[in-house]
């Protein structure tokens, strides 16, 4: 992995030199997805769009604030990551509204993943990344005060349980991994309709609900939970 991390440093250094060519791409990304979110998809679908619209702006900012920075490699490589997972999604999701600028999204995506040589291999901790971020937000949740005192007390809840998952994911994506992604998952999706109820019509909560419903798919995803 550290072989991994100076390879990718010094192809982020020469492209970053020469004509900004992942810069260019991830500024359209960027486009991409602001305009799936704004007519492109159903609101059912949103919160996976809105975490990947997350990872391009991370990876954006860094790339743009500290172009050869460990930081920046993971941030792109988070977005990489979420490219792969996500691509029987945005088929699915497909329709002839929205092809051009999903259509767009992979070729940028491509543009990216050709200028730095990314590929499959280094998929580590993926499993253990997603479930920290789901954390984040579900510890937000648990002590927000203008959650319910139920809603709240279920975060709290869950934060062992993430904690436990974490452990095992921290060993890298290996089956016991895959199986306490599946039931982190299974464990969120049970909450799905309270989470909507409660966070989505609120403009302080909304974020949350994005994260943890597109975290969690992502998740899943990576998973291949049935």
């Amino acid at each position: 992995m550290k072989k991994l991390i100076f390879v990718l440093l010094m192809l982020l250094q020469t492209t970053y030199a020469q004509d900004d060519i992942v810069g260019k791409a991830l500024v359209s990304i960027q486009q991409d997805i602001e305009g799936l979110l704004d007519r492109g998809v159903y609101a059912a679908d949103r919160p996976r769009v809105f975490v990947l619209k997350q990872s391009a702006e991370v990876a954006y900012e860094n790339y743009q604030t500290r172009p050869f920075h460990r930081e920046t490699f993971n941030a792109i490589f988070n977005l990489h990551v979420r490219f792969k997972i996500s691509n029987d999604f945005f088929q699915f999701i497909r329709t002839g509204f929205n092809a051009e600028r999903i259509d767009s999204l992979y070729e940028n995506y491509d543009i990216i993943q050709k200028e730095l040589g990314l590929d499959d291999s280094p998929f580590m901790r993926i499993i253990a990344t997603n479930l920290e971020q789901l954390l984040a937000a579900v510890q937000a949740i648990s002590r927000h005060d203008q959650v319910s005192g139920d809603l709240q007390s279920k975060m709290a809840n869950f934060i062992p349980e993430l904690g436990k998952a974490i452990s095992v994911a921290n060993n890298g994506d290996r089956p016991s991994a895959f199986a306490e992604a599946t039931r982190i998952y299974n464990l969120f999706k049970l909450n799905y309709a309270q989470l909507e109820s409660e966070l989505s019509g609120n403009q302080a909560l909304f974020i949350y609900y994005m994260e943890i419903i597109g975290i969690n798919e992502f998740i899943g995803d990576f998973a291949e939970v049935e």
